[in-house]
């Protein structure tokens, strides 16, 4: 496979054990990239277009911080108070389960962040929608594959798989969360739409109404033209409605599709959503890596 990005590492440069399982440039695995991808702990850089950039947006934050500078705390911070580096870097020294998955999904997710970093808001949620469909079946198996009450675990998913081809995984994967993450911290949160960001005034109202609209029964507060608060699995729902009505443009059917012409500037309409999103899939993303790390042996 041709290789378009390398990563820097600019927190683990000591030759020991703890860099061993956490350096970037010492351990190649994917899951390890991805999780320093959504703690904003690395730079990369895209070897055909010569272009660096610096990856310092913490997603595993709720809501996402700005790191200002690579420290080691930021690794620890997502995890409970008594994990250490030593602990982490074994870990991810070890895993070498689900690497097609991560490799998968890690080449999206960079696609994705550079595509942000160049304020290329519609290109980075185009990638961003293909994380969430390559997750949206893989993480509920490999969460039941790793519970230690494993027939009780599967069994309550099966009653939620898919039993019609129209329903598909992003279904499958919305309940399992109301299921199986409906008491953790997160799950009572809301991802708020700021519209101030929105450079075009004029624009302003219409999205804010678009997006309303597309929120639907998922919204939890508003503040008119200003701000737009959505629950956290209610969002899930917002970006398969926001793809759908966008990138489906078939003018036959009963459904009220979003029309360029209607928002002009579509790197405008998405740039308020796509840090959001981020946000979320980082959200779900790194609660596998947390129960991994937790049931590792």
């Amino acid at each position: 496979m041709i290789e378009r990005y390398t990563y820097s590492e600019p927190i683990f440069t000591k030759n020991d054990d703890i860099s061993d399982g956490l350096s970037l440039e010492k351990n190649d695995s994917a899951a390890l990239r991805i999780f320093r991808l959504l703690t904003g702990t690395c730079k990369i850089q895209d070897l055909y277009f010569k272009k660096i950039f610096k990856m310092d947006v913490n997603y595993l934050k709720f809501p996402y911080v700005k790191n200002t500078r690579f420290k080691k705390d930021i690794i620890l911070e997502s995890f409970s108070d008594d994990a250490r580096l030593s602990d982490l870097s074994k870990y991810f020294r070890k895993l070498k389960t689900n690497q097609d998955f991560y490799q998968t999904i890690e080449y999206e997710l960079l696609n994705c962040l550079t595509s942000r970093k160049q304020e290329k808001y519609l290109e980075a949620f185009f990638f961003l929608y293909r994380v969430l469909e390559g997750i949206s079946y893989s993480i509920p198996l490999i969460y039941v594959s790793k519970s230690k009450s494993f027939n009780r675990s599967f069994a309550s998913l099966q009653k939620f798989m898919p039993t019609k081809a129209s329903e598909g995984e992003l279904l499958f994967f919305r309940n399992f969360i109301e299921t199986h993450w409906a008491k953790k911290s997160f799950y009572k949160l809301t991802l708020d739409i700021d519209i101030s960001g929105i450079e075009v005034e004029e624009l302003r109202p219409i999205y804010f109404n678009l997006y309303k609209s597309k929120a639907k029964d998922c919204l939890v507060d508003e503040s008119e033209d200003e701000e737009l608060k959505i629950s956290f699995v209610g969002f899930l729902k917002f970006m398969i409605e926001i793809r759908n009505r966008y990138f489906h443009f078939l003018q036959g059917g009963w459904q009220e599709n979003i029309k360029t012409s209607n928002i002009i500037f579509p790197d405008l309409f998405f740039k308020p959503i796509i840090d959001l999103a981020l946000n979320w899939v980082a959200t779900a993303m790194f609660e596998v890596i947390n129960f991994d790390v937790e049931n590792h042996e």
